[in-house]
């Protein structure tokens, strides 16, 4: 086989090899306690009522995607963290210092009106 059809061959190959790993992590999920939050690593086109027209698609930026994933997991730990379960209280205040910066327990992050979801 001549040398240039071997090293299309091969550039070919990258390329699908590539393609495929882009496909699995185009995709991030995490989770606290059975509530996960998962967001694309680009920017979305999506119905919402964070659109600035609710009835128009607008586009998600990742790190916006990412908040309000966060925002829903963490709201969704809330409701579901029983008493005394150190684990998850934890990973909630861990993710809401990852998310803002600020250090708060569970119970004033549970309890409080610290948690808001940004507009696309």
């Amino acid at each position: 086989m001549p040398q240039p059809v071997k090293f299309y061959i091969v550039v070919i190959a990258a390329v699908v090899i590539l393609f495929i790993i882009g496909a699995f992590i185009s995709v991030q999920t995490v989770e606290i306690g059975g509530c996960k939050a998962t967001w694309y690593t680009y920017t979305k086109k999506v119905n919402s009522t964070l659109c600035p027209d609710p009835n128009v698609e607008c586009d998600a930026e990742p790190y916006k995607q990412q908040h309000n994933a966060l925002v829903d997991m963490v709201m969704c730990a809330c409701s579901q963290q029983s008493a005394g379960n150190l684990d998850t209280s934890s990973k909630i205040s861990e993710t809401y210092y990852l998310m803002t910066g600020m250090n708060l327990t569970s119970d004033q992050i549970c309890n409080g009106q610290n948690l808001a979801k940004w507009d696309y």
